[in-house]
């Protein structure tokens, strides 16, 4: 039997196909800290995940790999980062990400995918680019931003402040004072027990459920679904959205309700002044308390 010949064009698909399966660039490193860490992570592009556990140790593992949102960064400079990650530890502080990772030309074409893990008593900032951020059980506070990604939080302590250009939010279980802001996404928080609740976006829909505490919220044309107890005052606006909100039964606050040209729908069995016809509504519930103040420009206004 003659063996049959294989063709050029075979060789050179198998040659691809195997630089295509070939395991990605990546460096890791374990530290230790002995006391309450101050963590901090930036990356140029790529998607940031760190988790609090038990424990002294912190853990950093990354992969790298060539991105289409710029046109610098070679296959060189990608293995200099790769000999030389960007961690520095100084004491209880460390820092990942150098002038070169985290906005510097070297890394313009190469993205950094981030996996940590640290104490649950640290502090975190995280920022990435065209990217997103996920923090959960972290005790202290936690700053984030990302350009142009997604931001999801879960488990996280007083003074967190949250930032993404055009992506969503979404907060679960927080406490303390609460910032989050979004240019054009939808944001979410749940469950959740806060001072003051500080929530925005340009565009996207605002949505609480059982957030109790204080809240200023607002958003340029999206609509907001309200629900929780206010222990604080309530500020709810937007500018042409529809509003609804779900008050716990038992809560006790002074409601101050209009719509520019909306309409108001409410079955509160409490006497109210104002005229719902004319979009407004006034007056103590339950006996009176915080003030529960809610605007929109041209929607509907709805309490459950």
């Amino acid at each position: 039997m003659i063996a049959p010949r294989l063709s050029t064009a075979f060789f050179a698909l198998l040659f691809a196909s195997t630089i295509c399966y070939a395991a990605e660039p990546e460096f890791s490193r374990s530290l230790t800290v002995n006391g309450n860490l101050t963590f901090t992570v930036c990356s140029t592009s790529g998607s940031i995940h760190v988790a609090g556990v038990d424990g002294n140790k912190v853990q950093i593992a990354a992969q790298l790999h060539k991105s289409s949102w710029h046109n610098t960064g070679t296959s060189g400079d990608i293995k200099e980062i790769v000999a030389n990650p960007p961690i520095k530890q100084t004491g209880n502080e460390i820092k990942v990400g150098d002038s070169d990772t985290c906005g510097g030309a070297k890394a313009h074409n190469i993205d950094i995918d981030y996996e940590i893990t640290v104490p649950k008593n640290s502090t975190v900032e995280a920022v990435t680019g065209p990217g997103s951020v996920k923090v959960e059980n972290i005790g202290g506070f936690v700053h984030a931003a990302a350009g142009g990604g997604s931001i999801v939080a879960t488990n996280i302590g007083p003074d967190s402040k949250f930032a993404t250009r055009a992506g969503t939010i979404d907060i679960t279980g927080a406490h303390g004072d609460l910032m989050a802001i979004t240019g054009a996404g939808n944001l979410t928080v749940g469950d959740s027990t806060v001072t003051e609740a500080k929530l925005h976006t340009g565009s996207g829909n605002i949505t609480t459920t059982n957030l109790h505490g204080g809240m200023r919220v607002n958003s340029g044309t999206g609509n907001l679904m309200i629900g929780g107890a206010p222990s604080a005052d309530w500020k709810l606006e937007t500018g042409s959205g529809n509003i609804q909100i779900h008050i716990d039964p038992a809560a006790k606050f002074l409601l101050d309700v209009e719509t520019g040209s909306g309409t108001i729908d409410s079955n509160f069995p409490a006497p109210l002044s104002g005229h719902i016809t004319n979009g407004v509504l006034k007056g103590p519930v339950n006996g009176g308390g915080p003030t529960v103040q809610v605007y929109t420009g041209s929607g509907n206004i709805l309490f459950n």
